[in-house]
């Protein structure tokens, strides 16, 4: 009985978690949006918010605007110097085009 409530308290604590992948750039339509996706990803292999990976991201964004995950992105390191009033701007341009990054401003 005690593994029971164990494992239910676990599924509890885990089941209102979301996971958001990497993107699969393939599965895009609009070039503009592949195009911002593969910047997006060589982005994802530097290091976060250095100028090479700000750039590359800033890049993103300059071909497809609606692209959030790179308005994410952009948003992570302004978070870790905290910088704040920056973070939140970019963050909510992420969260306007797709909801599921609402759950990073908790």
């Amino acid at each position: 009985m005690k593994m029971i409530r164990h494992i239910i308290s676990v599924i509890i604590m885990i089941a209102p978690m979301q996971v958001i992948a990497q993107y699969n750039c393939g599965t895009l339509k609009d070039s503009s949006a592949i195009r911002a996706c593969r910047l997006y990803d060589a982005a994802d292999s530097l290091a976060q918010g250095s100028p090479k990976c700000e750039h590359y991201l800033d890049s993103a964004i300059a071909i497809c605007p609606n692209f959030a995950p790179a308005w994410h992105e952009r948003s992570v390191p302004y978070l870790k110097r905290g910088d704040f009033v920056t973070w939140r701007r970019y963050l909510d341009k992420a969260v306007a085009l797709d909801s599921s990054y609402l759950a990073y401003r908790c």
